[in-house]
């Protein structure tokens, strides 16, 4: 199965949880073990047989797997989760 989709996530120690999407949910890269946060965008995009490595692994791994794409769900996630911070922030 060599086509399956690779998304590169970031590892919890390195994100907290109030820089993440709502709906965010934390899972295992799929070389080193090291819990990641995967969006809800991300994860409908690689579908249930995608592999998650994260951004550590995929470091050292990028040159076997390619240049990473960002899927137009997670652009728009991203988007949306960033006006949402930056309302937030003038609100404060």
């Amino acid at each position: 199965m060599q086509n399956r989709w690779v998304a590169v996530c970031m590892r919890i120690a390195d994100v907290q949880p109030a820089n993440v999407v709502e709906g965010t949910v934390a899972r295992s890269c799929n070389e080193c073990g090291q819990s990641c946060w995967l969006s809800p965008a991300t994860s409908e995009e690689i579908g249930k047989d995608g592999r998650i490595i994260c951004v550590v692994c995929y470091q050292a791994l990028g040159l076997k797997l390619g240049d990473a794409l960002i899927g137009a769900g997670s652009l728009k996630e991203a988007a949306n989760h960033i006006r949402r911070q930056r309302l937030h922030e003038r609100r404060n």
